[in-house]
């Protein structure tokens, strides 16, 4: 799933509940889910851990990808 899909499925408060679990400013939160800013790997991880995995690195990151057989 991505960061702004999870964004999505759990609502407005999302950002601002994310923002308190990582410690990361709500802009930066808005900033990766709208693709703005490519997020360093430990933002990364942060928002990775605060999603309880639902969010993987990779996808904030951007490198998820389906790779076809």
């Amino acid at each position: 799933m991505t960061l702004a899909d999870y964004i999505k499925r759990h609502g407005t408060g999302a950002k601002r509940d994310l923002a308190k679990k990582t410690g990361l400013r709500w802009a930066t939160i808005h900033d990766a889910a709208l693709g703005r800013s490519v997020p360093t790997a430990a933002t990364a991880k942060k928002i990775a851990a605060a999603t309880a995995g639902e969010v993987s690195e990779a996808e904030v990151l951007g490198l998820s990808a389906t790779v076809a057989a």
